[in-house]
Formats: structure tokens, sequence, C-alpha cells
């Protein structure tokens, strides 16, 4: 997506699964089977999807660690990952290769230690950059020693506002 206006109010570009931001929920039960479909709609670049926290025993080829155990996706090309889970918890699942907003929450229900009023569902921390990954890149390539770059981090930074003033709650 070219043109995908932030919570902050910043028009960027950003690549997304299903158009959002963050991405989908998925959510199983503990010794459920697990299969997602990813169509790979980015016109350059491979890419994969990687399931932060599942343990991958005997099922490598389905981690989606981009060019380390998994090929990467190409362009136009659909890939069906599936996997068993065998620990429960939140964790999330994301892009490896893209910090541009392919990211989303993996929720496996198992036993509880304690009955729960609410559930408010999944609160996804990650840090939200102004500038994209690629030219982030390039900036830490050409600054040696410098220090990182600055996280618009919303979770923590507090209303998501704009620094030219526009958006934000």
């Amino acid at each position: 997506m070219t043109n995908w206006v932030g919570p902050d109010g910043v028009v960027k570009p950003a690549m997304l699964i299903n158009n959002t931001f963050p991405g989908p929920t998925i959510t199983a039960d503990w010794g459920d089977y697990v299969q997602v479909n990813v169509y790979r709609d980015l016109q350059h670049n491979g890419t994969s999807i990687h399931w932060h926290g599942i343990r991958q025993f005997g099922e490598s080829n389905q981690d989606g660690a981009n060019g380390v155990i998994d090929c990467p996706i190409p362009p136009g090309s659909i890939k069906s990952y599936t996997f068993h889970v065998t620990q429960y918890g939140t964790s999330s699942l994301y892009s490896n290769q893209y910090g541009n907003g392919v990211v989303g929450a993996l929720i496996v229900n198992g036993p509880a230690s304690a009955n729960y009023d609410i559930d408010l569902g999944p609160y996804m921390i990650q840090g939200y950059y102004r500038q994209t990954a690629d030219r982030l890149h390039y900036v830490a390539e050409i600054v040696q020693n410098g220090p990182p770059p600055d996280s618009s981090t919303l979770t923590f930074r507090g209303k998501s506002i704009n620094p030219t003033g526009s958006g934000g709650s």
C-alpha cells in the first residue's frame, strides 16, 4: 500500500496483512493444527511469515525464518503454512524481512491458572517508525556507531501525535 495513513496520521508506504495494522489475530486451541495461506502480493523481494514462540518440532520448514530455514515466498505466489501448536499463550506473527506493518497476534488457548471476567484481547507492542524499514536500513549503513533510530512507539509515547500536529487521539 503506497499511501497508508498510520495511527499517528503520517502517510507512508506500508506492507500490511489484509490492509490492516496490526494484522489479523489468529486464534487456536492447544493441540490444534493451524493452516494459514499467505498470498504474496508485494511486487519486489520475497518474504515469509514467522510464528514467534511456536515450537516447530519436526516442522522447521514452517517456521518462516526467511532465508534461514524457509525459502521466501516470491511475488505473486501462495504458500500454505501448516503447524501443530503444542504450547499455549499469546505471541505474534510477523514478517522477518519487513518492519513496515506485517504483524499480528497469535493466541493459543490452553488451561488458565485463574478465572477471568473479561478478556481484553491481545495488546500488540512493537516499534513504530515514521520512515520505512528500507530507509532506516539505508541510514544505518551510512551512519556508523550512531544511535538507533527514534521509535515513535505509540504505546509508550502517549497519544499518537503526528509531528506536524495532525492525527492521533
